[in-house]
């Protein structure tokens, strides 16, 4: 969720040695919903061996070879391609230099070439372009209107390179209000909107805390940060020393500049007399392969195993990446993502295990999916949902497990309640034995793989125990699973899935009521669901939420959002940077492709209900 092999003892199904069991392990099973199995999976999916299982990495790979050969085992029908168990997609993984990243400095005559990896690099987001023009220093490239700070005023930046510094007048205080404008993501939007061609982003200005390993001092290296959408023009970090050469005539320095504006608090931005540029940058994007893992079960009822439900889970992780961790520190190190999700997988594996093992199978089919890149943005299952290998017309809900290994004090969370209205009655019969504490949630749409089914207008359920402090860190690993807890867990799920496979009747689709979350420190809600996997111009939504500002003003699934009152809408960070600017019941003009049609509408925003 958008964080070793048996035979050591009489306990060893739970050691976590540090070598996986080479692949594939012939072993000793129950067709029972066993402890003992589920960690038998933990402890290979979250080995070291499979590095994180990064969607696109070779340990990716091996997940998927992993779970096709456990289909293979229990006699699954494949779905995925060439009556294979997998359905492949591509997607933009990483990002590279290319051969044509060029930086020179022009200063009343003299001119000095920049060394591409030493003096400047660009960022991994930035446009692929050749660009020249005057160059104006522009504070931080900050355009906070709430703050009273725009370093944008006074100048005029239209057709300009613009040079900023990193971080913000505030840059040393972590609490401070201008924390949501350091992004460079930011700038480049404030830059593009000003008109400029290229923002060239000072950095080594100060000595801060080290993320991912570097302080202020260094150059980034260059990172993808998931969005396959680039920031609309060229971004490049420059060191200070070489920005000093360029303001030299000036009789300032980046230093002097900076102590200047932290200590008034006001910008402090000109036009560099005498200053050019000519910038070149080349990103090149690498596309890369997962897999989502698909296998039938065909059900026994000669009408009704024509129709499927779904199981699934998600089996990718963070790898060795950073991006998404809440140990960002801990540069290049393994992310196992044992409860996150090699449980759920775990418990994919298990069910499809019980099911097939049946004298008499259910009536209605099961799918077993593992899906891939959930991580990345529910890629795999959105993939899935748009290029469905069994007709979604005849799917009766998906069920989906995410992060179910590490339960506490028998608090289990289920979500999608309200996605069919016999899901609460269903659950508060077949529930008490087991004794949770049931935290019941409405809302069909979370950050996991069953929001992509929800946008298709099926019913969902959503089992989760909760976050705990090894998400997203290196430190979720196998022996921390509570295996015997999430055995508990799975004979619920197996009974829901015997109930809804075996009745007559089937489950009635209901827009749930949603909660209508907020990106932290915003004021205002809008409700569109962004689609993180579209690879457009723009900021695709796969829905609205049910009452919100945007179903109201007539937004759908599917709009692409390329404008946000007066900014335009490069990608979704654009958008979200947008929304810091608007306040609630202001009403904003919204253009949005859809289909061949650009339409503009209008959208009352309301108050984010937190902050």
């Amino acid at each position: 969720m958008v964080k070793r092999i048996i035979l050591c003892s009489g306990l060893a199904l739970f050691c976590a040695c540090a070598e996986a069991p080479r692949f594939p392990v012939n072993r000793a099973s129950t067709p029972e919903l066993s402890a003992s199995d589920i960690q038998y999976h933990v402890n290979y999916l979250a080995s070291d061996s499979l590095e994180g299982r990064l969607a696109g990495t070779p340990g990716s790979e091996k997940a998927a070879g992993y779970i096709a050969a456990e289909f293979t085992r229990l006699g699954l029908q494949p779905l995925g391609d060439d009556n294979s168990y997998k359905q492949k997609f591509d997607f933009v993984g990483d990002v590279k230099l290319g051969s044509n990243n060029q930086l020179t400095f022009l200063r009343n005559g003299d001119d000095t070439t920049l060394a591409v990896n030493t003096d400047f690099i660009p960022a991994g987001f930035s446009a692929s372009a050749s660009v020249s023009g005057e160059v104006v220093f522009a504070g931080y490239g900050i355009a906070a209107g709430g703050q009273n700070y725009d370093d944008y005023a006074g100048i005029e930046a239209s057709g300009k390179i613009v040079m900023a510094m990193q971080y913000s007048p505030a840059s040393n205080d972590p609490h401070t209000s201008f924390a949501k404008f350091e992004p460079v993501r930011y700038k480049a939007l404030q830059a593009r909107q000003n008109g400029a061609k290229a923002l060239l982003v000072v950095v080594g200005l100060e000595e801060k805390p080290a993320v991912n390993g570097q302080t202020a001092a260094t150059l980034p290296k260059l990172r993808f940060d998931r969005s396959a959408a680039d920031a609309g023009l060229p971004v490049i970090y420059v060191t200070a020393p070489r920005a000093d050469w360029l303001l030299a005539p000036s009789g300032t320095s980046i230093k002097n500049l900076q102590t200047q504006i932290n200590k008034n608090k006001k910008p402090a931005s000109f036009l560099i007399a005498g200053a050019q540029a000519a910038v070149a940058t080349e990103i090149k994007q690498e596309r890369r392969v997962s897999a989502n893992l698909i296998g039938k079960l065909t059900g026994s009822d000669p009408q009704l195993k024509e129709q499927a439900v779904i199981i699934g889970a998600h089996y990718d992780h963070l790898g060795r990446s950073s991006e998404g961790a809440l140990d960002p520190e801990k540069e290049g190190e393994i992310r196992n993502g044992a409860d996150d999700n090699a449980s759920g997988t775990a418990g994919v594996l298990e069910l499809a295990q019980y099911f097939a093992a049946q004298k008499k199978r259910p009536r209605r089919s099961l799918i077993f999916m593992a899906f891939g890149g959930e991580e990345l943005g529910v890629l795999g299952s959105s993939y899935y949902t748009n290029h469905p290998t069994f007709p979604l017309a005849n799917t009766v809900t998906m069920i989906n497990m995410d992060m179910i290994g590490r339960m506490k004090d028998s608090t289990l969370v289920i979500e999608g309640i309200g996605t069919a209205p016999q899901w609460q009655p269903l659950i508060e019969r077949l529930s008490p034995p087991y004794k949770f504490k049931l935290s019941l949630k409405k809302d069909g749409r979370g950050p996991s793989d069953h929001t992509s089914f929800y946008e298709k207008n099926l019913p969902v359920l959503f089992f989760f125990t909760n976050l705990h402090d090894d998400y997203h860190r290196v430190t979720d690993d196998a022996e921390k699973i509570n295996a015997q807890d999430q055995a508990r867990i799975l004979q619920l799920v197996a009974q829901v899935v015997e109930e809804v496979a075996n009745q007559d009747s089937i489950l009635h689709f209901t827009k749930a009521e949603s909660e209508q979350p907020a990106v932290r420190g915003f004021r205002v809600s809008v409700g569109t669901i962004p689609d993180y996997a579209a690879e457009v111009e723009g900021m695709r939504i796969s829905g609205v939420r049910q009452g919100s500002p945007a179903e109201k003003a007539g937004l759908q699934g599917g709009d692409i959002i390329i404008k946000f009152g007066k900014f335009d809408i490069k990608n979704v960070y654009d958008y979200t940077y947008a929304l810091g600017e608007f306040s609630p019941g202001q009403e904003v003009p919204v253009t949005a492709k859809r289909g061949g049609q650009t339409l503009t509408l209008v959208v009352k925003l309301e108050r984010s209900q937190r902050q």
